[in-house]
């Protein structure tokens, strides 16, 4: 008899440890400390992240973790990696610990990244609130940095290369500087800066006063770059939108409701339904039933939610009052009848009121009853998903999702930015220059040497100087020794402008385009790369200042914009004559 209770209370144990992760744990410390590492991974497997409330598994997971780099420590990666697996198993928020597994792994390997876990990683990242909404927030930002950087690097490039032309329209044909006309386009350079601040206001002054001295390619650009900034003002709009959101107490509160904090009832009374059945939740995963049954029951009876009716029917469960369970989980399922958690727990509701006759009407409408009702089964605890953070904060915290909502909060943000009123003025200052400094843009580059010339002095379609005219136009050999001369002459300029662009093309990849007269092809390059480098800048800074890590998607951004800084270089250095 002695010997059945020994062996009764051994299962007991056993089954207990098994069935706690915490049991478990106690005993991986044990054999840890006794450096017995088989037991100690039986163990490990033995944790199973079901049926662990967040907090607990966070608790959990942490520990798991400190094991984990005390083995590698040790020198023992492989151990190591099985505790960092495991607590990757029952929590979400430890997306860092791939950045231990693939350090790990590839340490010793000539490609440091391992695909799979640069893809697992970048979806756990979403499926923590906090991470994701960093991610999101820090690539928003890098589209509208990149953008207006790149424009105004564009636009520089385009003064240096063409404010000389102004000044030559600015002289008449007798050499005397017309004083009225050179002050209107001081002035209208000069009084936005005078009156806005930021260096994002440069791109437009300059392309607008400019725009009658590009050409196809150069307006093709520019064109380009107006478009872009509605796109831009948009995309950052919608930035400001969520950030302005997620910095409010309000979401602060709602973040940490959905996180499982408990509060007060003179405060959670205050909550809307959807937060009140979040907040019953939390008690419930305390345990607190009763707390959990009074707030749902708070919650208006005209609401529904799957939410509320899925915690009604488990904390009547939990009362052992099974027919209040059933009715609550048949209206669960009449909402999601394919939800394989509710269709668990309501066969097993079923089965504790052991009927036959119910459970066959019960199959009737829900077929899947029939073969979950024969497999043996426990009560799995549902949960919430955090999506409801993401719907809050596009929703301006309200508890419905309204898109209204949405784009007039967007609307707002981009009206009360200047980029809308620099594109209008960009406009404005096109039909100033033609109804009143028609003269602007007469001005252009001989095509051979670079002299400024008049345009109604250029020779026939030829953008061309008269000495060019002669010397590569009219066949004559009297001007073959001099069309020798001016030709090597010629190439040595080219040459330096060449070396110029290469050497600027270093740091901004493909600035030879310009000169080869590819502009867009400029623009297009230097969007990607600086795109994938600011990504790569904002996203490491951030993550480590708030997380200690940055995810392994930086690596891939900075492998990104050196491939692309590559291409481009290579593309545009391809079968070059210096312009001759």
């Amino acid at each position: 008899m002695r010997r059945k209770v020994l062996f009764l209370l051994i299962i007991m144990l056993s089954v207990s440890i098994y069935a706690n992760p915490w049991g478990s744990l106690k005993k991986i410390y044990l054999y840890k400390s006794l450096n017995n590492e088989k037991k100690m991974l039986k163990y490990l497997e033995q944790i199973k992240g079901k049926n662990i409330n967040k907090i607990d598994a966070d608790k959990l997971g942490k520990r798991l973790i400190e094991i984990g780099d005390n083995f590698y420590l040790k020198h023992k990666p492989e151990t190591a990696i099985k505790f960092y697996k495991k607590a990757l198993e029952i929590s979400d928020d430890f997306w860092f610990v791939y950045n231990k597994i693939n350090y790990i792994e590839h340490k010793d390997s000539i490609f440091s990244l391992n695909p799979v876990n640069v893809f697992k990683q970048f979806l756990l990242l979403f499926k923590d609130f906090d991470s994701g909404f960093l991610f999101l927030n820090s690539i928003l930002k890098s589209i509208f940095y990149t953008f207006f950087f790149v424009f105004f690097v564009y636009s520089l490039y385009l003064f240096v290369v063409k404010f000389r032309l102004i000044g030559n329209d600015l002289i008449d044909d007798e050499k005397v500087l017309n004083t009225k006309k050179f002050f209107i386009v001081v002035f209208l350079v000069l009084w936005p800066i005078v009156i806005l601040s930021g260096w994002s206001i440069y791109p437009y002054l300059i392309g607008a006063v400019l725009y009658s001295y590009l050409n196809s390619n150069e307006k093709r650009s520019i064109t380009f770059f107006l478009i872009s900034s509605v796109l831009t003002t948009i995309i950052f709009s919608f930035n400001m939108f969520i950030e302005n959101n997620y910095k409010t107490n309000e979401f602060l509160t709602i973040k940490k409701v959905v996180d499982g904090k408990l509060f007060d009832s003179d405060i959670y009374n205050k909550f809307d339904n959807e937060l009140k059945l979040y907040q019953a939740y939390a008690f419930y995963q305390a345990k607190n039933f009763s707390k959990a049954f009074d707030i749902v029951q708070s919650v208006d009876k005209k609401y529904e939610s799957k939410i509320k009716y899925d915690l009604l029917a488990t904390l009547y469960y939990e009362l052992e009052e099974y027919q209040k369970s059933i009715e609550n989980f048949e209206k669960s399922l009449k909402i999601n009848e394919n939800d394989k958690i509710t269709l668990n727990n309501f066969t097993i509701v079923l089965l504790k009121e052991e009927s036959s006759d119910l459970i066959k009407q019960y199959e009737i409408r829900f077929p899947q009853i029939r073969r979950l009702k024969n497999r043996a089964l426990e009560f799995k605890s549902f949960s919430l998903k955090k999506t409801v953070l993401w719907k809050r904060l596009l929703s301006d915290l309200k508890e419905s999702f309204n898109i209204m909502n949405l784009l007039k909060g967007v609307g707002i943000n981009a009206v009360r930015l200047p980029y809308l009123y620099l594109i209008l003025l960009f406009f404005v200052y096109q039909f100033i220059i033609n109804r009143f400094l028609y003269e602007l843009g007469e001005s252009t580059y001989c095509s051979k040497c670079s002299k400024i010339i008049k345009k109604h002095k250029i020779h026939r379609s030829y953008d061309l100087c008269d000495e060019c005219y002669q010397l590569f136009l009219i066949k004559d050999v009297v001007f073959l020794e001099a069309k020798l001369l001016k030709e090597e002459e010629l190439k040595k300029k080219h040459k330096i402008k060449f070396l110029i662009h290469m050497f600027i093309s270093l740091l901004f990849p493909g600035f030879i385009f310009n000169y080869q007269k590819k502009n867009f092809s400029f623009v297009l390059s230097n969007l990607t790369f600086w795109f994938f480098s600011f990504g790569a800048l904002f996203l490491s800074v951030v993550f480590k200042v708030i997380f200690g890590y940055s995810p392994l998607i930086v690596n891939v951004f900075m492998v990104l914009s050196f491939v692309i800084y590559l291409i481009s270089n290579l593309i545009a250095l391809k079968g070059d004559d210096y312009g001759i």
